[in-house]
């Protein structure tokens, strides 16, 4: 009862906690698409019930980034290995 209002927050972190250099460097020079993808990350954390969210699929994320922010041409080349560093 210290706040006066339920919220629900999200802890975000690079896999394994640390954040590939490779995947910071690609997202300094994109910072629109790179806030983008953080913010859709984002919500599938907010969502879920509990201390982990489940994992999502990239169908998932690429329906919700188009639904949000429109079709664009770098969604076709997401594939689960392009997650990982």
């Amino acid at each position: 009862d210290v706040l006066p209002k339920p919220f629900r927050a999200a802890v975000m972190k690079g896999r394994n906690n640390y954040a590939c250099l490779h995947r910071i460097k690609s997202a300094e020079s994109m910072p629109v698409l790179a806030g983008r993808m953080g913010s859709v990350a984002a919500v599938f954390g907010l969502e879920a019930l509990g201390p982990q969210p489940p994992a999502y699929r990239i169908e998932e994320f690429r329906a919700r980034y188009v639904r949000n922010f429109g079709d664009e041409p770098f969604l076709d080349t997401l594939t689960p290995s392009l997650l990982r560093c």
